[in-house]
């Protein structure tokens, strides 16, 4: 059984976010839905989940590569590079500020209700509810 997906992707100077064409998002967003039961609860397993569902898609991925005094939690390789951080209810401060550093950043949630206030500039959000 899939999960429910919801993406929220920002709107940048008044404009819809644009990724770029390649299947990163589409794969990420794949690897959310597929997440089995005990992985959405627990953090070590959901990132080893979607960096294992990415890899097996045959993505290059990084885990734990420190960026702005912290660690982001995966990497997928590719032009742009897209940092990944996978929170639980809300997207932290700390975790925006490592997402600054790429410019294609997305923060995934395991488990939150969607809610668009939630928007964050430049910023993907994928809630897994």
């Amino acid at each position: 059984m899939q999960n429910f997906v919801r993406v929220v992707r920002p709107e940048v100077n008044g404009k819809r976010f644009r990724e770029p064409r390649d299947t990163r998002l589409q794969d990420l967003i794949a690897a959310v839905r597929a997440t089995p039961g005990p992985a959405k609860y627990a953090a070590g397993k959901f990132q080893t989940w979607i960096g294992e569902y990415l890899r097996n898609l045959g993505h290059y991925v990084e885990r734990e590569v420190p960026v702005n005094g912290g660690r982001i939690d995966l990497i997928v390789n590719g032009s742009p590079e897209m940092g990944i951080e996978l929170d639980n209810r809300t997207v932290r401060y700390k975790s925006i500020e490592k997402l600054r550093e790429f410019s294609y950043g997305v923060a995934v949630l395991r488990r939150a209700y969607p809610d668009d206030a939630d928007q964050i500039p430049g910023i993907i959000v994928i809630y897994l509810y």
